[in-house]
Protein backbone atom coordinates (compact mmCIF):
# COMPACT_ATOMS: atom_id res chain seq x y z
CA UNK A 1 0.00 0.00 0.00
CA UNK A 2 1.04 3.65 -0.98
CA UNK A 3 1.63 6.27 1.93
CA UNK A 4 1.61 9.69 1.12
CA UNK A 5 4.73 11.51 1.92
CA UNK A 6 3.36 15.26 2.01
CA UNK A 7 0.28 16.65 1.55
CA UNK A 8 -0.24 17.35 -1.79
CA UNK A 9 -1.91 20.72 -1.31
CA UNK A 10 1.18 21.81 0.26
CA UNK A 11 3.83 20.34 -2.67
CA UNK A 12 1.89 22.56 -5.32
CA UNK A 13 1.41 25.81 -3.09
CA UNK A 14 5.64 25.35 -1.92
CA UNK A 15 6.56 24.66 -6.13
CA UNK A 16 4.08 26.87 -7.60
CA UNK A 17 2.56 30.54 -7.41
CA UNK A 18 -0.77 29.33 -7.14
CA UNK A 19 -1.00 30.54 -3.49
CA UNK A 20 0.10 34.02 -4.44
CA UNK A 21 -2.19 36.88 -4.18
CA UNK A 22 -2.27 37.22 -7.70
CA UNK A 23 -1.90 33.69 -9.86
CA UNK A 24 -4.95 32.26 -9.86
CA UNK A 25 -6.49 35.87 -11.12
CA UNK A 26 -4.09 36.04 -13.66
CA UNK A 27 -5.04 32.01 -15.07
CA UNK A 28 -9.00 32.67 -15.06
CA UNK A 29 -7.71 36.17 -17.18
CA UNK A 30 -6.01 33.61 -19.62
CA UNK A 31 -9.02 31.03 -19.14
CA UNK A 32 -11.07 33.79 -20.53
CA UNK A 33 -9.30 35.33 -22.94
CA UNK A 34 -7.83 38.60 -21.13
CA UNK A 35 -4.33 37.28 -21.98
CA UNK A 36 -2.52 41.01 -22.99
CA UNK A 37 -0.60 43.07 -20.66
CA UNK A 38 -3.56 45.37 -20.78
CA UNK A 39 -5.92 43.49 -20.40
CA UNK A 40 -4.59 42.10 -16.83
CA UNK A 41 -3.88 45.38 -15.72
CA UNK A 42 -7.51 46.46 -16.57
CA UNK A 43 -9.20 43.92 -14.69
CA UNK A 44 -6.88 43.78 -11.60
CA UNK A 45 -7.07 46.65 -9.51
CA UNK A 46 -4.50 47.11 -7.26
CA UNK A 47 -1.97 45.55 -9.54
CA UNK A 48 1.15 47.43 -10.73
CA UNK A 49 3.08 46.86 -14.06
CA UNK A 50 6.02 45.85 -11.80
CA UNK A 51 4.14 43.04 -9.99
CA UNK A 52 2.43 42.06 -13.37
CA UNK A 53 5.68 41.28 -15.27
CA UNK A 54 7.40 39.84 -11.97
CA UNK A 55 3.71 37.04 -11.79
CA UNK A 56 3.96 36.38 -15.10
CA UNK A 57 7.74 35.70 -15.86
CA UNK A 58 7.45 33.59 -12.51
CA UNK A 59 4.25 31.61 -14.18
CA UNK A 60 6.48 31.15 -17.20
CA UNK A 61 9.32 29.69 -15.34
CA UNK A 62 6.97 27.40 -13.42
CA UNK A 63 5.73 25.90 -16.87
CA UNK A 64 1.56 27.50 -15.95
CA UNK A 65 1.66 29.78 -18.71
CA UNK A 66 3.78 30.75 -22.01
CA UNK A 67 3.97 33.86 -23.71
CA UNK A 68 3.47 33.87 -26.99
CA UNK A 69 4.57 37.35 -29.64
CA UNK A 70 1.48 37.57 -32.13
CA UNK A 71 3.37 40.36 -33.53
CA UNK A 72 5.63 43.30 -32.70
CA UNK A 73 3.62 45.32 -29.44
CA UNK A 74 1.10 41.86 -29.86
CA UNK A 75 2.23 39.67 -26.82
CA UNK A 76 -0.42 37.36 -25.79
CA UNK A 77 -0.24 34.59 -22.67
CA UNK A 78 -2.08 31.23 -23.01
CA UNK A 79 -2.11 28.22 -20.44
CA UNK A 80 -0.09 25.62 -21.01
CA UNK A 81 -1.58 21.60 -19.94
CA UNK A 82 -0.54 22.78 -16.38
CA UNK A 83 -2.05 25.96 -16.24
CA UNK A 84 -4.75 24.61 -17.45
CA UNK A 85 -5.67 21.97 -14.61
CA UNK A 86 -6.39 24.84 -12.76
CA UNK A 87 -9.77 25.09 -14.57
CA UNK A 88 -11.68 22.98 -11.95
CA UNK A 89 -10.01 24.76 -9.11
CA UNK A 90 -11.25 28.40 -10.55
CA UNK A 91 -14.48 26.96 -11.26
CA UNK A 92 -15.06 25.40 -7.69
CA UNK A 93 -13.26 28.88 -6.18
CA UNK A 94 -16.32 30.91 -8.63
CA UNK A 95 -18.97 28.29 -7.13
CA UNK A 96 -18.18 29.15 -3.42
CA UNK A 97 -17.89 32.49 -3.71
CA UNK A 98 -21.25 32.74 -5.63
CA UNK A 99 -22.96 30.53 -2.66
CA UNK A 100 -21.42 32.25 0.49
CA UNK A 101 -21.03 35.70 -0.64
CA UNK A 102 -23.69 36.15 -3.46
CA UNK A 103 -24.22 40.20 -2.04
CA UNK A 104 -20.86 40.74 -3.04
CA UNK A 105 -20.26 39.18 -6.13
CA UNK A 106 -23.90 40.05 -8.29
CA UNK A 107 -24.94 43.90 -8.92
CA UNK A 108 -28.45 43.05 -8.48
CA UNK A 109 -30.27 39.90 -7.09
CA UNK A 110 -28.58 37.09 -6.93
CA UNK A 111 -29.18 34.73 -10.08
CA UNK A 112 -31.72 31.60 -9.23
CA UNK A 113 -28.69 29.31 -9.35
CA UNK A 114 -25.56 31.68 -8.64
CA UNK A 115 -23.66 28.37 -8.26
CA UNK A 116 -24.20 27.15 -12.02
CA UNK A 117 -24.45 31.40 -13.30
CA UNK A 118 -20.64 30.69 -13.33
CA UNK A 119 -20.35 27.57 -15.38
CA UNK A 120 -20.87 29.11 -18.30
CA UNK A 121 -17.40 30.43 -18.15
CA UNK A 122 -15.32 27.20 -17.63
CA UNK A 123 -15.48 24.14 -20.26
CA UNK A 124 -16.27 21.74 -18.07
CA UNK A 125 -14.27 18.48 -18.34
CA UNK A 126 -11.22 20.23 -18.65
CA UNK A 127 -9.92 18.29 -21.55
CA UNK A 128 -12.41 20.70 -23.56
CA UNK A 129 -11.11 23.91 -22.07
CA UNK A 130 -12.05 26.67 -25.03
CA UNK A 131 -10.51 30.30 -24.24
CA UNK A 132 -13.17 32.60 -24.65
CA UNK A 133 -12.81 36.59 -25.91
CA UNK A 134 -15.12 37.87 -24.20
CA UNK A 135 -16.73 36.66 -20.92
CA UNK A 136 -20.71 36.75 -19.72
CA UNK A 137 -19.22 38.64 -16.25
CA UNK A 138 -17.35 41.67 -16.25
CA UNK A 139 -14.01 40.91 -13.83
CA UNK A 140 -13.01 43.25 -11.39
Amino acid sequence: MTGVKQCPIRVAMERTSIGKKWTLLLIRNILFGMDTFSDMMRTNPGLSSKVLNENLRQMMDEGLINRVEIKPRDVRYTLTPMGRDLNRVLFEISRFGAKHFPDEVFEDKPPVDPVGFFGKQFRIPDDEIEVMRKPVVSLR
